[in-house]
């Protein structure tokens, strides 16, 4: 059985430029591929600056005191 150390990447994350293997997921973002820790920086981002569409994206309604 071959060692996963000598294992060579699969892809690399179209943000960060990290290896990802087989055994990774992949995300997709306008067909370009993330790794997890660049898609949970993503979420992060979209939640600060419209959790409005994080919320519609959990299918969860978002409302603002007016």
């Amino acid at each position: 059985m071959r060692d996963p150390q000598d294992a060579s990447p699969a892809w690399y994350c179209s943000k960060c430029g990290a290896e990802q293997y087989e055994t990774d997921p992949i995300i997709l973002e306008d067909g370009r591929r993330m790794c997890a820790n660049c898609f949970q920086d993503r979420v992060k981002e979209l939640l600060r600056v419209s959790p409005a569409i994080v919320a519609d994206c959990l299918g969860m309604r978002y409302e603002e005191a007016i």
